[in-house]
């Protein structure tokens, strides 16, 4: 079983996987995730300035930024220098 977190901070995460049929070679990289912030995505409500980004591990944080769009309900999460596979999909978590 995947470790969480922090129990007490994050009630909530969802995974995330980068399907390694886009990958072009193993290396280091930056991903940019769309997370859509509605009424009814998963992130409904949520302060994206308080979310947490992991390796598949759970725990082991990333480095990311949100941003979004003038007059969108569209946010987006870039991950910071990931090694992306090749071989398999990469898994990350987002903790909210």
């Amino acid at each position: 079983m995947v470790k969480w977190l922090d129990k007490k901070k994050y009630n909530y995460r969802i995974e995330l996987y980068i399907d390694n049929s886009k990958v072009i070679e193993n290396k280091l990289d930056m991903v940019t995730i769309p997370i859509i912030q509605s009424e009814r995505g998963p992130l409904n409500g949520v302060n994206l300035d308080k979310i947490e980004v992991t390796r598949s591990d759970g725990v082991t944080k990333v480095e990311f930024e949100t941003f979004g769009f003038v007059n969108t309900e569209e946010r987006w999460i870039m991950i910071k220098n990931i090694q992306l596979s090749k071989k398999g999909e990469t898994k990350l978590y987002v903790y909210y």
